[in-house]
């Protein structure tokens, strides 16, 4: 589960339900500019826990309304998103993603 907390209160004021055996390693916030989508998002590097996997075969990547978590887009990927970030004023995303990094 991911919970976005209030600053002044410490209590959720957003949840979002992962998948089973889904946890978050990684989080960015970001302003995309995307040409017709300019908004400010939550992005989550996710990884699927499987205990007879070494090392884990599938995790996904976020994108969520920074203020309700709502999800936006989600895009899956073969391993574990181990970092998120961006270059050239957001308009690359850095992932890593088991020993590999990634460049969209």
């Amino acid at each position: 589960m991911l919970a976005l907390v209030s600053r002044s209160n410490m209590k959720a004021t957003a949840l979002l339900n992962l998948d089973r055996a889904e946890v978050a390693n990684c989080a960015q916030h970001v302003e995309l500019n995307l040409g017709h989508w300019n908004q400010k998002v939550l992005v989550v590097g996710t990884t699927f826990l499987d205990p007879e996997e070494a090392l884990p075969s599938k995790g996904r990547l976020l994108i969520l309304d920074e203020t309700t978590l709502c999800l936006l887009q989600e895009f899956p990927f073969e391993g574990s998103i181990q970092a998120i970030s961006f270059a050239y004023d957001n308009r690359y995303l850095i992932v890593g993603l088991n020993f590999t990094v990634m460049a969209f």
